[in-house]
């Protein structure tokens, strides 16, 4: 991977760069570039593609009885809630009270930061557990303030991206780990870079980072590095972009993506 030549500065905080700039445009390569429309004019590259898994009845079963069987179901992006509900055979809690539903009031559902709490309440649920801290760590952090995970049976609908991180975490404090691929988190075909004159790019996940790397080889001298929250930054530093500038996560919550 060719890493940034540029003068290795400190890593930047949400300064002078971050400011409103109605005559920059910058790339956003995530997936909702509202969110940082305020930081000038904001042209939509996504660099991830996301979509259900297509699963079987056999699937499809298996996923209902790892439900049924769980004491804690835990959402690390608002992605896993809504293709979750894609997959299952029943679509909540509104497709007349299904078996899957019997017993949700009897679970614990633990999320990453509002926006996937937002998203799980469309379904009439509300998470005992939001993790403040939007990564993993943070809602590591908040299960075990909150629970005695020891034998707890968790079952988490993931990307197909591993991140191996939590569960290993989990099972070390004794809990007993379901994983389950919920959506696919794959690369776009590669595409020329835009004309148009750019300035700076934003990144919303390591994914994001990667997939452009993949495709551009590196991230031109002249623009202005974003990075939305400390995992996506550190995929940069990684690389050797030691300039960018930290943005907040503000509820997207997109571990692993």
């Amino acid at each position: 991977m060719e890493r940034h030549q540029g003068k290795p500065n400190s890593v930047a905080g949400f300064g002078m760069a971050s400011r409103p700039n109605p005559q920059r445009t910058l790339l956003h390569c995530g997936t909702h570039p509202d969110m940082y429309r305020y930081l000038g004019k904001i042209l939509h590259w996504p660099m991830i593609d996301i979509k259900p898994v297509l699963m079987s009845e056999a699937q499809q079963k298996d996923l209902l009885q790892a439900f049924e069987s769980s004491d804690i179901i835990m959402f690390t992006s608002r992605y896993a809630v809504e293709h979750f509900f894609s997959v299952i055979p029943a679509k909540g809690p509104h497709a007349g009270h299904s078996q899957l539903f019997a017993g949700i009031h009897h679970k614990i559902f633990a999320v990453i930061g509002a926006r996937t709490q937002k998203a799980l309440q469309k379904y009439n649920i509300q998470p005992a557990i939001v993790s403040e801290e939007e990564t993993a760590q943070g809602l590591l952090k908040a299960m075990t303030q909150h629970i005695d995970l020891q034998g707890k049976r968790i079952l988490f609908p993931r990307s197909s991206l591993p991140n191996p991180f939590l569960k290993e975490a989990l099972q070390a404090m004794g809990a007993l780990v379901t994983e389950i691929t919920i959506y696919e988190n794959t690369k776009p075909a590669k595409r020329d870079l835009p004309s148009a004159d750019i300035e700076g790019v934003i990144f919303t996940s390591p994914s994001t980072v990667k997939n452009f790397l993949t495709d551009y080889g590196t991230i031109p001298g002249l623009w202005q590095i974003f990075a939305k929250g400390p995992v996506t930054l550190k995929t940069l530093q990684d690389a050797g972009y030691l300039t960018a500038y930290s943005l907040p996560l503000d509820g997207g919550g997109e571990v692993g993506v």
